[in-house]
């Protein structure tokens, strides 16, 4: 409830260590309800009410247009608190798909600020002013549907995983200095380091093959791998594939899907591998773990365990930050005992920023505040 104009007081059933954390991601911010009901229904998709001359927001920018697949444009909000220190006039959005076209709308100056770079381009930047890097509180894994024969053998799931080779991927295909993930939560959780460590052995990868039934690979069906379509994922899937193919005899078929059939189809639907990267939505080892409970709406594996959902009850039930972490470590072994993920690296960021764009720094969360960006004009390209 409101307390007053400036204070906001929120009761919680119980202690949520990670609260004030969790409140500054996007979800929480504010929304004008009287705006929306005048448009439709708060549950309602798809009402007027977030087009231009709608829109109700206490933000630094306020919207101007909207474009649907061509360009979003936001301008100062002449209402925000702190509107004479806000140096950006307008910003402007683009949707671009294809990473190629978007690479070359950077280079041609049409763009201060890209969402992601190629892979193949990556080395031509690296040494230039341009190059955006640093670590980001996210990992790139895949998932297993563990109902599913044959990665419902948590053996099977564990020999796929040790005849991989997660430093080659991120040396040779990814190239943007990630971290080969041997675990699931990344570093920089407020503290937390687990103990967790997944092994790479070939060896003991055709022997767990064999004792599932499948000696040499003999035998073994023709396995699934869905993600979404994207020349990166495709280069990552493939060296998968291929270390699979060359280290177990095992055949998986890959299969790319457009990003809305893609979050369709993944979990459940005849899959046994889909991709998942995950980024953390606040610095928390909970940001991660929680999303394999048994109740997660996120948690499309159809792997369940009472133990583990108990050790995440109670690390969500103490403020003892030790016991915190005892609890979400034990929950993290478990984790990495069965097996329903695969991780393979950790995340960095790696996009082009313009020089002149100043004000833009490094953070776990990559997130940049407009309120405090600028342009310096002088070192425009």
């Amino acid at each position: 409830k409101a307390i007053d104009a400036h204070t906001l007081e929120l009761q919680l059933q119980k202690p949520l260590p990670y609260f004030l954390r969790m409140i500054t991601f996007m979800s929480w911010f504010p929304v004008h309800k009287d705006t929306i009901l005048k448009h439709g229904k708060v549950d309602q998709r798809g009402t007027g009410w977030t087009r231009a001359g709608n829109l109700v927001s206490n933000g630094p920018f306020m919207l101007k247009n909207w474009s649907i697949g061509s360009e979003l444009v936001v301008e100062k909000n002449p209402y925000y608190w702190d509107v004479q220190n806000i140096r950006l006039n307008e910003i402007h959005f683009h949707p671009i798909e294809d990473h190629n076209t978007e690479e070359r709308a950077f280079r041609t100056g049409r763009l201060h600020v890209t969402e992601t770079l190629p892979l193949p381009k990556v080395a031509s930047y690296k040494g230039t002013p341009y190059l955006f890097t640093s670590p980001y509180f996210s990992a790139y894994t895949y998932a297993f549907d563990v109902n599913k024969a044959p990665t419902n053998d948590v053996r099977v799931r564990h020999a796929m995983s040790l005849a991989l080779d997660r430093r080659a991927i991120v040396e040779n295909v990814t190239k943007r200095g990630e971290d080969p993930a041997f675990s699931l939560v990344p570093p920089g959780a407020a503290g937390y380091v687990s103990t967790a460590k997944l092994e790479e052995n070939v060896e003991r990868a055709k022997q767990l093959l064999a004792e599932a039934g499948y000696p040499n690979g003999e035998g073994f069906p023709k396995l699934t791998l869905l993600y979404n379509t994207s020349d990166a994922h495709r280069s990552i899937a493939e060296a998968l594939q291929h270390m699979w193919a060359k280290n177990l005899n095992i055949n998986v078929e890959l299969v790319n899907q457009e990003w809305k059939v893609f979050l369709r189809e993944r979990g459940g639907s005849g899959y046994n591998l889909y991709r998942l990267g995950w980024i953390g939505d606040y610095l928390d080892p909970n940001a991660f773990l929680e999303i394999f409970t048994s109740d997660s709406g996120n948690n499309m594996t159809g792997w369940k365990n009472p133990e583990f959902d108990n050790y995440v009850l109670q690390a969500n039930s103490t403020l003892d930050q030790k016991k915190r972490f005892d609890y979400f470590d034990k929950a993290e072994n478990l984790l990495m005992k069965e097996l329903p993920v695969l991780p393979i690296y950790f995340y960095v960021t790696a996009y082009l920023v313009q020089p002149s764009v100043k004000n833009w720094h490094p953070n776990l969360v990559d997130i940049h505040p407009y309120n405090t960006v600028y342009l310096d004009t002088s070192e425009s390209k």
